[in-house]
């Protein structure tokens, strides 16, 4: 009786070890250690319940040795108990990074926003918020990122990122061109742009963005300066170019 309790807790802790042996695959997808102690586990699970078989149905001669299969289930609960936690570690440093990620992603001085391959926004982060006159909540998975562009400039976008012409397939960088803010009005920005891709497929596309209205207001303050500049120079021109004559008609 002690014999079949032993190898009945063996037989489920190590299909529980194999589970979440395979649960870590799902968390580590390019780790294979998650399937090689999933198979162990699998193995050593069948091998007890021939064993159990054997002794309930089979009639068995040969009688189990409650030593070796109170070791055996003692290591099963070892390797089940590691295997939880190696899962809850790789969790907590797959969270943590996602977690910096998000925060670096926040406090961006750029706008960013990110949308699937059907427009819909998945990432508009502070800044892009801030730039556009939205809330988050207004546009994340409720506006699509054409209208946050005026007409056709979002598939003229995507279409210059896919340019071979602009250098990297794929990727756009320090393209001048217009974002729409909430209101209605045009803003110049600066957008860098890439494709996203997820196992080789095509994903969304995300871009990088700053508002150039500043820089516009002090570009054309500078040209303003320029244009006065050459008129005072023409002034000072003009009338050096007239004074010689003035001052001789006057002695005359």
């Amino acid at each position: 009786m002690v014999a079949i309790v032993i190898l009945t807790a063996s037989i489920l802790i190590q299909f529980i070890a194999a589970f979440l042996a395979l649960r870590l695959v799902w968390v580590v997808p390019k780790t294979p250690a998650g399937v090689i102690i999933a198979v162990a586990s699998c193995v050593m699970a069948v091998r007890r319940c021939i064993a159990f078989y054997q002794l309930v149905f089979g009639g068995s001669p040969t009688p189990l040795d409650q030593t070796a299969e109170l070791v055996g289930l003692l290591i099963s609960i070892l390797m089940l108990v590691g295997i939880a936690w190696i899962g809850r570690l790789f969790l907590f440093i797959r969270s943590s990074e996602e977690s910096l990620r998000w925060q670096l992603m926040q406090t961006c001085m750029d706008g960013i926003i990110a949308n699937d391959l059907r427009g819909n926004v998945f990432i508009f982060n502070d800044n892009a918020a801030k730039i556009l006159g939205y809330n988050q909540e207004e546009v994340l998975g409720k506006i699509p990122v054409q209208e946050l562009y005026p007409p056709g400039i979002a598939n003229e976008i995507k279409g210059k990122i896919l340019a071979a012409a602009l250098g990297r397939g794929g990727i756009l960088e320090n393209y001048d061109t217009m974002a729409r803010h909430k209101d209605g009005t045009l803003i110049p920005i600066w957008l860098s742009a890439r494709i996203l891709y997820e196992d080789g497929h095509q994903v969304g596309v995300v871009g990088h963005f700053r508002d150039l209205r500043g820089r516009k207001l002090l570009e054309e303050e500078l040209l303003r300066s320029e244009r006065l500049s050459a008129l005072g120079r023409t002034a000072a021109h003009i009338s050096h170019e007239i004074k010689n004559p003035l001052m001789l008609i006057g002695g005359f």
